[in-house]
């Protein structure tokens, strides 16, 4: 298996130092639900629009390394036609410190790094980084999450698998992650 990822060493480079390490015992058993929401501007075959987009996901650990997700991109675009909205989910099962294909072109790698788990996700053209920072309460857990989309140096526009109906290509021309929300369930 092949893992190419240019912007992989800034990604870990920029990671600060944690208050308390995670390891993967305290999160046995664990579903990370996450929410990130987004704006920008996008093109596919048809043009380019104003729009944005919502992922929701549930990231399942264990037993030992494994990690499980359930990542769902749900997205609009305000077009001359009209809003047009779309969704698309996409599973995929790995193990934390082992990169992996995924059922689109790319790779994504999930790591442990202090007190965050971080996942490094290689598209087509550019990436994401999700960021998923913990903290233990006398309840657990308790996480926060950023996911901002990466630009591919030189390389152009981010590219992946559109969610809009008809599927295709989208290239993300701009996207700034207006919100985003995080909680910790154990099964």
């Amino acid at each position: 298996m092949r893992f190419v990822c240019g912007f992989c060493v800034l990604a870990l480079w920029s990671v600060p130092a944690a208050a308390e390490d995670i390891t993967i015992d305290d999160l046995q058993g664990v579903t990370i639900h996450t929410t990130n929401t987004y704006v920008g501007r996008f093109r596919n075959d048809l043009g380019e629009a104003p729009g944005g987009f919502t992922t929701h996901g549930a990231i399942k650990i264990g037993p030992g390394a494994a990690i499980n997700t359930k990542i769902t991109r749900n997205t609009w675009a305000d077009t001359p036609r009209g809003r047009k909205t779309g969704s698309l989910t996409r599973t995929g099962k790995g193990e934390i410190g082992k990169p992996r294909e995924t059922s689109s072109p790319g790779s994504v790698l999930w790591m442990i790094e202090g007190d965050t788990l971080i996942s490094l996700r290689v598209y087509e053209v550019g990436g994401s980084t999700m960021r998923i920072k913990f903290a233990k309460s006398g309840d657990g857990l308790t996480c926060t999450v950023d996911a901002p989309v990466m630009r591919e140096v030189g390389a152009g526009a981010t590219t992946d698998t559109s969610a809009m109906a008809g599927g295709g290509k989208v290239k993300v021309l701009s996207a700034k992650q207006t919100a985003s929300n995080c909680r910790v369930t154990r099964d």
